[in-house]
């Protein structure tokens, strides 16, 4: 470390720090059953879903469930939709190539799922944000309460049940009136309790993401495929809502066109009361420089130009102005205000543009139900890398006492100087977080920032790694570097079948892959042949159908919460007991293609 700046060392040095001090404060006052302040037990949110905090009642204050009839009598339900309908028609337009199903090349979501009968929205977590009290924007509050749904259908194809989870989150946020020590105390009391009070408090935000259209690998096999996102946060007014600002998130057309909003931009990043709140992850842009809508794209996280809007802003004089004079500082805190933007928080140590998608559903008898390409983990890495800080957050408040609520980069790694495989870790910037035992800082998309991997690519390891640079307008990984995967049958998927800078897989015997233990870092699993799978999903098959018929075995990585997938890539239920770390858009819920056709 005597080799940076002593500026550097100490915004290097912040975060291990912080991570350092979250662990003990959790060592030494974590209850034997510490409340976690987010719901994601399927039993306890569809117990919730069956009357208080039903879609249309805790959003819109309605007893009507069934979209259709949602959309007829609230003024609220209309105004998302319109918002929603207004986005995907705009990317249409930037994609005129684009249609709904499998038969374009481009694929656009279908804007009937919004009205139809077979649809609903799924409470996929409820969760508890006393740690965002930095950002309230209303007095007297500590805070918000968020119950987050997804959109999902449940139909018949061919005589039998079919169903899925679409990519589309709607995040009704609450504001928490009163003091952090009394909803801390009732959250830990029981937070079943609390959760049921959720349409008793002050609306906030309805915030949307949704996937507009999806380019699968045929049409983008540079980068693996592509997907683009629409953020709006929604307010309310009157009977409806209408697109609020979004927080730290600037506009670009007009910063870029209005030199009076363009000298407020700088004058904030020169701020030194902006660089500290850079560094301490709590940032707030002021609301003039804001913008009400964002797209942001994937793979490849902030290596897109997309998710990080105040580099595209900022000038060479304002980086030198938010670094104090230090170059290499300023673009470092310019890369963290980045992922403190909607666009670049989405996008970083994500699952396909989302934080919180849900656990897999239940049988009618309780049991979980594991289905083959099903999503394993119910949030993203980087939702449950920070659960704990929450969480002791909450236990700090509880206990009569402020906490720090200082936050980490989106980026960070668990253990900064301990990165685990795949986590980001420093190169030229944040090179205070470096690889555990036995891995290595390596630029798989990006030079500025790497990702912890083995020397010699082994199964689960980029092969087809390359930085992204633009070619006409247009991002590309240009000169992706071949690295040879090592192991026994080994072998390197390629982004041109799907697999963001390329994934080593190992051939397995299919009769023998049950066998490995839960502690290997690998098992036998499969694979769906894009060929016959696409074939299958254009004759409109059964997702699951499909995946079973173009399944071939290979070895992948296993996943779970201590093993997370590398950026790009989402745990997957396998077709043993092993969940697997697969690319996201070959789960049928994580795309807008593939799925069934719907009243």
């Amino acid at each position: 470390m005597t080799d940076l700046p002593p500026r550097h060392v100490v915004a290097a040095l912040r975060w291990p720090l912080c991570a350092a001090l979250t662990a003990i404060a959790l060592l030494a006052h974590a209850e034997p059953s510490a409340t976690s302040p987010l719901i994601t037990d399927p039993a306890q949110l569809a117990a919730l879903q069956a009357n208080p905090l039903r879609f249309g009642r805790a959003v819109f204050g309605s007893e009507v469930e069934d979209l259709p009839a949602l959309y007829r009598e609230q003024r609220g339900y209309r105004d998302l939709c319109a918002v929603i309908e207004g986005d995907v028609s705009a990317e249409g337009r930037r994609h005129p190539r684009a249609r709904v199903g499998m038969a374009s090349a481009e694929r656009l979501f279908d804007l009937r799922w919004l009205r139809s009968p077979d649809v609903r929205f799924d409470l996929v977590g409820v969760s508890l944000r006393l740690d965002r009290q930095p950002f309230a924007t209303r007095t007297g509050t500590c805070g918000e309460l968020r119950a987050i749904y997804r959109l999902a259908y449940r139909t018949r194809r061919h005589g039998e049940a079919d169903g899925s989870r679409l990519p589309l989150t709607v995040n009704a946020t609450r504001w928490l009136p009163g003091d952090c020590h009394t909803w801390a105390k009732r959250w830990q009391s029981d937070p079943i309790a609390v959760s049921r009070g959720f349409s008793s408090l002050p609306m906030r935000a309805v915030e949307l993401n949704v996937q507009t259209v999806r380019l699968p690998s045929t049409m983008r096999p540079d980068l693996g495929g592509d997907a683009l996102y629409a953020l709006r946060a929604l307010q309310p007014a009157s009977d409806g809502l209408q697109p609020g600002l979004l927080e730290n998130q600037p506009d670009g057309v007009r910063l870029s066109a209005d030199p009076a909003l363009r000298a407020a931009l700088s004058a904030f990043l020169a701020d030194p009361a902006t660089h500290a709140a850079i560094d301490a992850g709590i940032a707030r842009a002021p609301e003039s420089l804001l913008a009400r809508a964002a797209v942001s794209v994937a793979p490849h996280g902030l290596a897109r130009a997309a998710n990080r809007p105040w580099t595209a802003l900022a000038s060479a004089t304002d980086v030198q102005a938010l670094g104090a004079g230090d170059l290499q500082l300023g673009q470092q805190r310019l890369r963290r205000l980045d992922q403190q933007a909607c666009s670049g928080c989405h996008h970083a140590r994500s699952v396909a543009g989302f934080h919180l998608l849900g656990a897999g559903v239940r049988a009618a008898d309780g049991v979980p139900m594991r289905v083959i390409g099903a999503l394993a983990r119910p949030a993203s890495p980087h939702l449950e890398a920070d659960l704990p800080r929450r969480t002791a957050a909450l236990q700090t408040w509880a206990r009569g006492q402020a906490p720090d609520l200082t936050r980490p980069p989106a980026e960070a790694p668990r253990q900064p100087m301990e990165a685990g495989e795949g986590e980001r870790c420093g190169l030229r910037l944040e090179r205070g977080w470096r690889c555990g035992a036995g891995l290595s800082c390596l630029a798989i998309d990006d030079e500025d920032v790497g990702n912890c991997h083995r020397p010699r690519p082994g199964i689960g390891n980029p092969c087809l790694p390359g930085a992204l640079t633009t070619v006409n307008g247009r991002e590309t990984v240009s000169r992706p570097q071949r690295r040879a995967c090592s192991g026994p049958r080994s072998y390197c998927e390629s982004p041109r079948v799907g697999f963001p800078s390329g994934l080593c897989a190992a051939a397995c015997d299919p009769e023998r892959r049950a066998e490995g233990r839960a502690s290997d870092p690998d098992a036998c699993a499969g694979i769906p042949g894009i060929i016959a799978f696409n074939a299958c999903l254009a004759r409109g098959a059964p997702f699951a159908a499909c995946v079973a018929a173009a399944l071939r075995p290979a070895r992948l990585a296993r996943c779970d919460l201590n093993r997370p997938c590398r950026e790009d890539y989402a745990c997957a239920h396998g077709p043993t007991a092993a969940d697997v770390c697969m690319p996201p858009y070959f789960l049928q819920e994580l795309r807008v293609d593939g799925h069934a056709r719907l009243r």
